[in-house]
């Protein structure tokens, strides 16, 4: 509930302040992944994949790419992808802690797609490592994932939103 209240709370004050959206509004058929992410209840691996997939679709394939490289100053080569963008983004505006964003994104995406978007191979497990997850309580692991995201939008709040800009 920390998270999805975060997340609404953040939007709102992102495009207030800055009139466009960090994270693009999701769509009607999409809407569901912001209302229903939490913590599993269980260990099974099912709904921690499902809940993986709510958070990558919420902060990772939500990001605002058209905004993002037109708030970028340097020139950027046409293939960048959107995690790229941001990291960029958040550099030029000397965001505290941002490669350690990054990478948490970064292994977000990671785990989503050993898991979630694809077969489960051998990688996963190295993914799960990654990330700090005991791949026998999921649940656990995904609430360390929450809180990563939690200090993410936080830290995005302090230094964009909170201090005067």
């Amino acid at each position: 509930l920390r998270f999805r209240l975060l997340y609404r709370r953040f939007q709102d004050d992102w495009f207030n302040k800055y009139r466009w959206n960090l994270f693009k509004p999701l769509t009607d058929q999409d809407a569901h992944h912001a209302d229903t992410i939490h913590i599993p209840v269980t260990n099974d691996l099912n709904e921690f994949d499902t809940q993986i997939l709510s958070l990558t679709k919420l902060l990772i394939d939500s990001l605002n790419d058209v905004e993002l490289k037109s708030a970028i100053k340097e020139s950027l080569p046409e293939n960048t992808k959107s995690i790229s963008k941001l990291e960029l983004f958040l550099k030029q505006e000397q965001v505290m802690d941002c490669d350690s964003h990054i990478d948490f994104l970064r292994k977000l995406q990671k785990i989503r797609s050993k898991s979630s978007a694809h077969r489960k191979s051998s990688d996963y497990e190295k993914e799960m490592i990654k990330l700090d997850i005991d791949i026998n309580y999921p649940s656990i692991g995904f609430a360390k994932i929450l809180d990563n995201a939690i200090k993410f939008l936080n830290d995005l709040r302090d230094h964009f939103i909170s201090k005067s800009r």
